[in-house]
């Protein structure tokens, strides 16, 4: 009897010890999966600038978003996040952007400090993209080379690993227009940020919305009789800025990359030569 019993407590402590093993390791493998899912970060896109990138409510528009897009999904903003996250849903965990309207920089220098303290606040966040849109309503470029330099630099001190792309110009009607979009090409390459070009579309009627129609968000249907609302983007035209938008983020994130790989290159190289040399 006694050893009947020694046997069927062996096997019960057994038992015992298979089930806390299996359950250890299934924790294990839970907390690893948990793990890896908070490591992943959240991709926050920041977008500054005119009404082609935001436009509040009025008498004649109709969203808070892109003027002329026939929906708040449809302006570029929003065009661009989607594609990133077609692209690159596997590397974060959720996608979401902030969009600033403060056309007092493209006007007024002296209030260009103020945009900065707005964009100061978003920079806490670390986002992985910051779209830079201004120029076609600067009709003085005083300054604008200098303080567009001051701004990219402090953003890039800031939060370096945020990506930044500079917007061409969507109107190229006047010498100012012009001007500015020719400062914003200087800009990027000398700070070595992205530069969306948009010389291909400008002035183009096909990519404006024209005095079409629109639809409101309760279903009206109303006639574009506003020729400022008239000359913005419309969906294709939207459509095609945040494809040179994500086209400029990709190329930054690739060079990004390759600049990495071959500081871990140079390093693995500079140790090798250093313990070859102290062996010999």
């Amino acid at each position: 009897m006694c050893k009947r019993n020694m046997k069927r407590s062996r096997r019960f402590f057994l038992q015992l010890f298979l089930f806390m093993a299996v359950f250890a390791v299934s924790a294990a493998a839970q907390n690893t999966s948990q793990a890896k899912k908070t490591a992943k970060e959240p991709f926050l896109y920041v977008a500054i600038g005119n009404s082609i990138t935001v436009h509040p409510v009025c008498d004649f528009w109709f969203y808070k978003c892109g003027m002329a897009a026939s929906s708040p999904s449809k302006d570029y903003v929003h065009r661009t996040l989607e594609r990133l996250k077609k692209k690159y849903k596997d590397q974060f965990h959720s996608f979401r952007c902030r969009v600033l309207n403060a056309p007092a920089w493209e006007m007024d220098r002296a209030s260009r400090k103020n945009t900065r303290k707005k964009i100061e606040k978003l920079l806490k966040k670390k986002p992985a993209l910051f779209t830079f849109q201004y120029g076609e309503t600067s009709w003085n470029c005083y300054a604008m080379e200098e303080d567009l330099t001051s701004l990219v630099r402090f953003i890039q001190k800031k939060s370096p690993s945020t990506k930044i792309v500079i917007i061409g110009n969507f109107w190229l009607r006047d010498m100012a227009q012009i001007e500015s979009d020719q400062i914003k090409k200087r800009v990027a390459a000398a700070c070595k940020v992205g530069f969306a070009d948009l010389s291909a579309i400008a002035d183009r009627p096909q990519y404006e919305k024209g005095f079409s129609r629109l639809r409101d968000p309760y279903g009206g249907i109303h006639q574009i009789t506003n020729s400022a609302v008239a000359a913005h983007p419309n969906d294709r035209g939207m459509d095609y800025i945040a494809g040179k938008i994500v086209k400029e983020y990709k190329r930054l994130v690739k060079e990004e990359k390759a600049k990495i790989r071959k500081e871990r290159e140079m390093n693995a190289a500079m140790n090798k030569a250093t313990r070859e040399k102290a062996e010999n």
